[in-house]
């Protein structure tokens, strides 16, 4: 007797629990694109720029199958600023090849910057080693962060260029093949 009462007791607990969980899953999202491309989500319409307001897609959820979409505050903060196209241009994907063209130059120079930083700082390691202490170690410790931190950016490019651009690209609906030409 005690077991049944135990599990009826759970079966209800579960039931109000899958309601709960069935009318959280089901609520009320908007979707957006905005200048550069990239898509956002709220749920609800005030967190929606005014602008975006009479184009933006109102759908009501079912349980989600995948990871959830954190979605932002405010996508003008967020948005990477991107290149406007060419005046003359008629290529509609013109945009996004200037802008992994300038990410391209933009991580040249991070990496020339860093050579130019690491030969610098290994000069002051084989002063330190030749003379003693009387090199300022606050200079050598200036000269290794600027490397790390030139090794840091250069690893964020890298990453732009490879993957955050093409993934915005391609929710942009650009082809995947547009970016490596």
């Amino acid at each position: 007797m005690i077991f049944r009462h135990g599990l009826a007791s759970t079966g209800t607990i579960l039931l109000v629990f899958t309601v709960f969980l069935l009318d959280a899953a089901a609520a009320d999202t908007y979707q957006w694109v905005d200048e550069n491309g990239t898509v956002w989500f709220a749920d609800s319409l005030d967190k929606v720029p005014p602008e975006y307001r009479a184009w933006a897609y109102h759908n009501r959820k079912k349980v989600q199958e995948g990871p959830s979409v954190t979605t932002p505050g405010d996508p003008k903060s967020e948005a990477v600023p991107s290149p406007e196209p060419s005046a003359g241009s008629k290529d509609p994907y013109a945009r996004w090849q200037e802008r992994i063209a300038k990410a391209r130059v933009e991580l040249d120079t991070l990496r020339k910057k860093h050579r130019a930083a690491q030969s610098a700082h290994q000069d002051i390691l084989v002063q330190l080693r030749s003379r003693g202490s009387r090199i300022d170690p606050d200079k050598e410790a200036q000269a290794a962060a600027t490397v790390k931190e030139l090794e840091q950016r250069i690893r964020d490019k890298e990453y732009e260029i490879t993957t955050t651009i093409p993934d915005e690209a391609r929710r942009a609906g650009v082809p995947s093949g547009v970016l490596s030409q």
